[in-house]
């Protein structure tokens, strides 16, 4: 049983008192995890419900109806000293509260992990994926946007198909968004601590190229759409310098001749980024290969030797490791038998 403790900071001074937010608590004999709730969360229930109905003049039936409830158990929740978490997360959507701290969160998530993925075996997630060569304009200028909006895109997909109902977690799409989500902060907190206009200066004023190591996963399924994303991003920003300097010369801003320097200089800067683009993948591509090999190799030893594997790999270098260590990563398939009729 784990139970978290968080302190209440007070409003004068921000000391801490010894009132306490709502704790989670795990069940013993597989009962749902519960939010443990004192008398000054009871009172934020109570006061939240009774606002709500006021602000949009409706009873408090139909607000335990949009949550799914009864009204007499609504009742009974705002006066219980223990909730459901799933409960609690449509009670603090729906009202606009938060009874938990994040830090009493991440606790319990951490919980969940240290016991739902036993190979946390302090190897870091950049130690599990291949480092990978990328120019660091590039990256910064086009590369980051096109992961940013692929990320995008998934969490208006996510927002569409999601409601109130039950919700399911992992899924093809779950590793690849938690892993490009992770390359995007990495990025953006390890790179010249943060000083990307003396990259972008670097870089178009003689054209030097300047390389990052970044940790990534080649055989997650989206390379090829944030490969388009990026192209796009390349071609319109270039577009986009040469309209400007249309506008310019159009204006007598520049001479014709000044134009025609910084045009050519723009395609060539360009042509060099098409091409640091196209490297870029193609490595990318190639690394694929290997670890589809790695994958090949564990898939026809268990079909060959009937046996299954213990942990199913995710990071590329732990894919390697099992093609590496068949025996000692599997164990004998044993079938059920079928019930007779």
């Amino acid at each position: 049983m784990v139970i978290i403790n968080q302190q209440r900071l007070s409003n004068d001074g921000f000391s801490a008192e010894a009132n306490q937010l709502a704790e989670i608590r795990s069940q013993a004999e597989g009962d749902a995890a519960v939010a443990l709730l004192n008398e000054d969360d009871r009172k934020l229930l109570f006061s939240a419900v009774n606002a709500h109905a006021k602000k949009e003049g409706i009873p408090i039936s139909k607000i335990a109806e949009d949550i799914g409830v009864g009204r007499t158990y609504l009742y009974s929740l705002l006066d219980s000293d223990q909730i459901e978490l799933d409960r609690l997360i449509r009670l603090q959507d729906y009202l606009g509260i938060e009874i938990l701290l994040e830090s009493t969160v991440e606790s319990y998530l951490n919980h969940l992990k240290t016991f739902l993925s036993k190979n946390d075996d302090g190897i870091s997630w950049q130690e599990k994926c291949i480092q990978h060569k990328v120019p660091k304009f590039y990256l910064l200028q086009f590369l980051l946007p096109a992961l940013k909006i692929e990320i995008n895109s998934w969490d208006k997909t996510y927002q569409i198909s999601e409601g109130y109902g039950k919700k399911k977690f992992g899924g093809p799409l779950a590793y690849d968004n938690i892993l490009f989500r992770k390359l995007i902060e990495y990025c953006e907190n390890n790179i010249d601590g943060g000083d990307w206009t003396q990259v972008e200066d670097d870089f178009s004023s003689n054209l030097k190229v300047d390389f990052f190591n970044i940790p990534i996963d080649p055989k997650l399924g989206f390379w090829e759409d944030i490969q388009d994303n990026t192209e796009e991003i390349i071609s319109c920003h270039y577009d986009s310098l040469c309209h400007d300097l249309d506008k310019q010369l159009k204006e007598r801003e520049i001479n014709k001749s000044d134009h025609k320097k910084i045009v050519d200089s723009y395609k060539e800067e360009e042509k060099k980024i098409e091409e640091l683009h196209e490297n870029f993948f193609n490595e990318i591509y190639k690394q694929r290969e290997q670890v589809e090999l790695w994958a090949t190799d564990i898939k026809e030893y268990c079909t060959k030797n009937n046996r299954i594997l213990i942990r199913e790999p995710e990071y590329p270098l732990d894919i390697e490791k099992v093609a590496n260590y068949l025996e000692e990563s599997t164990i004998l398939l044993k079938e059920k038998k079928a019930k007779s009729k």
